[in-house]
């Protein structure tokens, strides 16, 4: 099996591979393996479950950015994000491909905004919304 490749995809980072030959028997799981900070490849569950029908016959699944930057792998802005993908079928699981040299960069996941409220200025004719900017946390009106 060839390794995988791994693109910025909004939010995500998607894990793409191409299905290695079946050998008679039709693949039914891909086990994706992703690496932590620390070098150790962990079988990604969460966003990449191996015997999901859809992730196989899409041959890709999207990990949300936000998770691999959590202390699952401790990923930091400017870390590539390194897998290796493993197919099975009846028979069980194939070899492991190699893993990507190449692909994502995590990059930095922006701040959930507070929700805007109502000013002091609105009326029946008007409406003020504030709320607070997430990159310099100052206020400012819309009207």
């Amino acid at each position: 099996m060839s390794a995988p490749t791994t693109a910025v995809d909004s939010i995500y980072v998607q894990i793409s591979w191409t299905q290695p030959a079946s050998n008679g028997a039709s693949i039914i799981g891909n086990r994706v393996y992703v690496q932590d900070k620390t070098g150790v490849f962990k079988v990604e569950t969460k966003y990449c479950s191996e015997s999901d029908a859809v992730i196989v016959s899409q041959q890709y699944c999207n990990i949300p950015m936000s998770y691999l930057t959590g202390p699952t792998y401790n990923l930091v802005k400017g870390d590539i994000v390194i897998a290796k993908v493993q197919a099975s079928n009846s028979n069980g699981f194939g070899s492991l491909s190699t893993s990507n040299s190449v692909g994502a960069i995590i990059e930095s996941v922006p701040n959930k905004m507070s929700s805007p409220t109502r000013g002091s200025l609105t009326s029946e004719n008007y409406l003020q919304v504030q709320w607070s900017s997430i990159t310099s946390g100052t206020s400012a009106s819309g009207g």
